[in-house]
C-alpha cells in the first residue's frame, strides 16, 4: 500500500529555520522485532520508516543547548519561583471560594511572580540571542497575561476587594 505523502512547496523564507537531527536512528525493523510484526506493516499504517531518538548529550527540537548543566541548572532555578506562585495562586482561588477577603493579596504575588519568571526567561533568551518561538511565546504569554489581574487588584480600593 502506497501511503501519500504530503507536497511542500519551498518558498523563500526572511530567516533560516535552524534544524537538528539526531545520529540515533531506529527503523522499523528494530521495532518489529519488538513487537512482532513486519517492517512494511508499520510503515504502511503510519508513514514512518525511520524514527531518530535523542541522547541526552544531544540537541533536542526546543533548545539547542538543553544537555548543557548550566542550561539544566538555569531550568532547575525555576523550581522555586513556580512553586511560590502556584501556591500563592491556588491559596488565593481556596479563600476566595470560601468568600475571605484575604484572597486578592495572595492572587496578587502569585500574578507578579508569574509576571516575572516570564519575563527572566525573555531576558535570558534575549541575551543568549535565541529568538526560538518555542520558548519566547510561552514565555511572553507567562510575562502578559497577568497584566490585567494586576491592573484590576492593584486599581481597587483596599476595601472592596472581595
Amino acid at each position: 500500500m502506497n501511503v501519500p505523502r504530503p507536497r511542500t512547496t519551498a518558498s523563500p523564507s526572511p530567516e533560516p529555520v535552524p534544524a537538528c537531527l539526531p545520529a540515533t536512528v531506529v527503523s522499523n525493523a528494530e521495532l518489529s522485532d519488538r513487537m512482532h510484526v513486519a517492517p512494511e506493516w508499520i510503515e504502511e499504517r503510519t508513514g514512518i520508516r525511520e524514527r531518530r531518538v535523542a541522547t541526552d548529550s544531544e540537541a533536542t527540537w526546543a533548545f539547542a543547548d538543553y544537555a548543557n548543566p548550566l542550561m539544566i541548572d538555569w531550568n532547575w532555578s525555576f523550581l522555586w519561583i513556580d512553586l511560590l506562585a502556584s501556591t500563592t495562586g491556588l491559596t488565593s482561588l481556596w479563600l476566595l471560594r470560601r468568600g475571605r477577603v484575604s484572597g486578592p493579596p495572595p492572587m496578587l504575588v502569585s500574578l507578579v511572580l508569574t509576571m516575572a519568571s516570564g519575563l527572566m526567561a525573555i531576558a535570558f533568551w534575549t541575551l543568549r540571542r535565541d529568538f526560538s518561538l518555542t520558548w519566547w511565546i510561552p514565555n511572553l504569554y507567562l510575562m502578559l497575561f497577568p497584566v490585567p489581574g494586576i491592573i484590576c487588584l492593584t486599581s481597587q480600593p483596599v476595601g472592596s476587594r472581595a
